[in-house]
C-alpha cells in the first residue's frame, strides 16, 4: 500500500475515534432506569424471561441468577419480580406467618382491597377496567374455597396493553410460571416454568374482568373472582400517634399454585 494512502487512512481512523469519544470532563448519563414501580416490575419480568437458561414449575422457589435457572410457581415469580421492582408493595400483601411469601389468592385479595383512586393508593392501586391495565400490572384470581394442598388460584404479570378483539374479548399477553402453557406460548411443548403466552378475557358492563380462557380464544370459560393490581411501592400514610399495622394472619394452605 502506498505510504501516502496509508497515512490518509490512519488520519481518517483517528478522526472517527475522536468523534466517538466524549470530550474530557463530559458527564455521561446512565441508562435510564424504569420510571415507575410497575415499569420496574415489568422490566424485571422481561429480564428474567430473556436471560434465563432453564426453568421448571415448582412450588418450592429455587433461583440461581448465575446459572440462569428459575424453579418456582406463579406466586413465586410474582414475589421475585416484586422484590426487585416494588419491595414495599410486596411487603404489603398479607400472608400466613409460617410462609415466607404470599400465594395467588392472597395477591388477589390484596388487589381487590386496594383503593382504585391513585391519590389514596399506597402499596397497590386497584385497576378496575381491564382496558386500563398496563405492562407491569399483576392480574390474579382465586378459588372461592381454599383447600389445603390444592391450587389457590393464579397470578401473572401483564406484558402488553390488552387488545380488544371484534367479539369483545380481550387478548392479554402475560408473563408467568405455570405447568400449563397459554396460547402462542414461549414455552416449548412439555416445558414448564417461566414463559410468555396469550390469554383471553371477557369483561362485564363496567369493563371489569369477568372471566378468562386459559389458552384458546374459544376455550373453556372460567369465572373466578379476578382482580388487577398496580404496584405503587409507597409507604402507607400514618396518622400521628398511630401504631404500625401488623400483617394479617391468614389460613395456612400448602404452597400450591396453578
Amino acid at each position: 500500500m502506498p505510504r501516502r494512502l496509508l497515512l490518509a487512512l490512519l488520519l481518517v481512523a483517528g478522526r472517527l475515534a475522536s468523534a466517538a469519544e466524549p470530550p474530557p470532563g463530559t458527564i455521561l448519563e446512565p441508562l435510564a432506569a424504569p420510571a415507575t414501580p410497575s415499569a420496574r416490575v415489568h422490566a424485571e419480568a422481561r429480564r428474567i424471561l430473556e436471560q434465563m437458561k432453564a426453568s421448571r414449575y415448582s412450588h418450592t422457589t429455587r433461583v440461581d441468577e448465575e446459572e440462569g435457572t428459575y424453579e418456582l410457581d406463579c406466586s413465586g415469580l410474582a414475589t421475585v419480580v416484586l422484590k426487585a421492582g416494588a419491595p414495599r408493595s410486596l411487603a404489603a400483601v398479607p400472608h400466613a406467618a409460617r410462609r415466607k411469601r404470599p400465594l395467588a389468592f392472597e395477591f388477589h385479595d390484596a388487589f381487590a382491597a386496594a383503593p382504585a383512586d391513585e391519590k389514596g393508593a399506597a402499596a397497590w392501586l386497584r385497576v378496575e377496567r381491564l382496558a386500563d391495565s398496563r405492562p407491569g400490572d399483576l392480574i390474579a384470581w382465586r378459588r372461592q374455597e381454599i383447600t389445603p394442598g390444592e391450587s389457590t388460584g393464579h397470578v401473572a404479570i401483564v406484558d402488553a396493553v390488552p387488545a380488544r378483539e371484534d367479539d369483545g374479548q380481550f387478548r392479554v399477553v402475560v408473563i408467568d410460571s405455570t405447568g400449563k402453557p397459554h396460547g402462542d406460548d414461549s414455552r416449548k411443548e412439555g416445558v414448564t416454568g417461566v414463559g410468555r403466552g396469550t390469554m383471553w378475557f371477557t369483561v362485564d358492563a363496567a369493563g371489569r374482568p369477568a372471566a378468562f380462557r386459559w389458552r384458546a380464544r374459544d376455550g373453556a370459560l372460567n369465572r373466578p373472582p379476578i382482580a388487577i393490581g398496580r404496584a405503587m411501592d409507597r409507604e402507607p400514610a400514618q396518622e400521628p400517634g398511630a401504631t404500625e399495622p401488623q400483617p394479617a394472619s391468614l389460613p395456612e394452605p400448602r404452597p400450591q399454585g396453578r
